[in-house]
């Protein structure tokens, strides 16, 4: 089993500049953060414009034992400017939580990471930004805590 340090010092290597996620190491407190920007739209609807933005984030903490302990976290950020019963409303929401899995979400409107306009959509896979972490982590000797 490698080191923490050893393992920490390895992680820059997953960086892809053909990903769109990517990590970067905490070494005060052992973990691992794969951050992806998955969403990044405005979509456009009869009675307004919304901007959305999604962000998922996968942490990963190693302990001394050889195990790692592994959480997630999805940022939502979305604001709206709609005309309803003929008044102009601002809206703004902020959502952190958990959440994992697979999401899809699809509209018309503009796609700020690509630049598309028209029927855009956006998908999350989070296995896609787990998986070379775990098979990293696997590779080093460490195996998942069950608790």
């Amino acid at each position: 089993m490698l080191s923490i340090f050893e393992v920490l010092n390895m992680v820059p290597k997953l960086n892809q500049e053909n990903l769109p996620f990517y990590y970067y190491c905490d070494p005060q407190n052992a973990s691992i953060i794969g951050i992806w920007k998955w969403q990044d739209g405005r979509f456009f609807n009869l009675n307004g414009v919304s901007d959305e933005v999604k962000m998922y984030k996968f942490i990963v903490t190693l302990d001394p034992k050889g195990k790692w302990h592994e959480r997630s976290n999805e940022i939502k950020l979305q604001s709206s400017i709609n005309l309803k019963d003929h008044k102009i409303t601002v809206e703004s929401e902020c959502f952190s939580g958990v959440s994992g899995g697979k999401q899809l979400e699809f509209g018309f409107g503009k796609d700020r990471l690509t630049g598309q306009t028209g029927a855009i959509g956006f998908s999350l896979d989070t296995n896609f930004i787990k998986k070379p972490l775990r098979d990293l982590l696997k590779y080093c000797g460490y195996r998942k805590a069950l608790f």
